[in-house]
């Protein structure tokens, strides 16, 4: 909304019926549906249709990842998103997701001391809005944090703290770089640098093969996107520990 403008967000509950509309998208049942609308400039007839295309974006420093992300997450936990724009008026963008009367109790296990921890963490990813919530939750838990944008920088960080009195103790990074070195290319150029790297590998995609080979491809580790401060400590604590 680059003249500013008011973002209007509603949630409500939704029984979808063989006779609703959303049933070629949804199975029969109950669900919560959250409609997000904007007061921009719309997106173009043109471009509507690939708004969830990976890589696909209007934006000169834009990933394209972040629409395929949603879709993928909401469709994994069988939910449907769909987006409505008027050009030059609004964007509406619906999501539903089942909803249940069984109250989730607390994990009593499997769940991370959020105690401080200490250490210096390098956050390689081409996301800005990854890199600031990376900052917020290493900080957080304790950690030192720095960031890169692409694996040929995130290589040349690395080695320069090397040289110094506080090198790196752990690495994260993403898979997919467009544009630039992304974490299969970086990972090796980091083993030849530093073979005792800890290096966990994070993406969106949990059936890329590194993903679920991650260890042969010279990983330690994986963070699945999205994380929470949850999965990055454990995930963290377990590297760090050498797990």
């Amino acid at each position: 909304m680059p003249a500013g403008g008011v973002i209007r967000i509603r949630a409500e509950n939704k029984t979808i019926s063989a006779r609703s509309p959303e049933s070629q998208q949804l199975k029969k049942g109950k669900y919560i549906r959250i409609i997000i609308q904007d007061a921009g400039v719309g997106i173009p007839a043109g471009v509507i249709s690939r708004v969830f295309d990976p890589y696909f974006t209007t934006k000169p420093r834009g990933s394209g990842l972040g629409l395929s992300t949603s879709y993928s997450i909401v469709k994994k936990h069988n939910g449907h998103i769909e987006i409505e724009s008027k050009e030059g008026k609004e964007t509406t963008v619906t999501l539903y997701l089942p909803a249940t009367n069984t109250r989730r109790e607390p994990a009593k296990d499997g769940t991370a001391d959020l105690s401080l921890a200490h250490g210096k963490i390098l956050l390689m990813d081409d996301d800005e809005f990854i890199l600031d919530l990376g900052i917020d939750m290493l900080s957080y838990l304790g950690y030192e944090v720095a960031t890169a944008r692409d694996g040929s920088i995130a290589i040349a960080m690395y080695k320069k703290a090397m040289k110094t009195k506080h090198p790196f103790d752990a690495v994260i990074m993403d898979i997919t770089i467009p544009g630039g070195m992304g974490g299969g290319e970086t990972i090796a150029k980091l083993r030849e640098l530093h073979p005792g790297a800890r290096v966990l590998v994070s993406s969106g995609y949990s059936n890329n093969p590194i993903m679920s080979n991650y260890r042969d491809h010279g990983f330690d580790g994986v963070l699945t996107k999205p994380y929470d401060i949850n999965d990055v400590s454990i995930a963290l604590r377990d590297l760090l520990a050498g797990r």
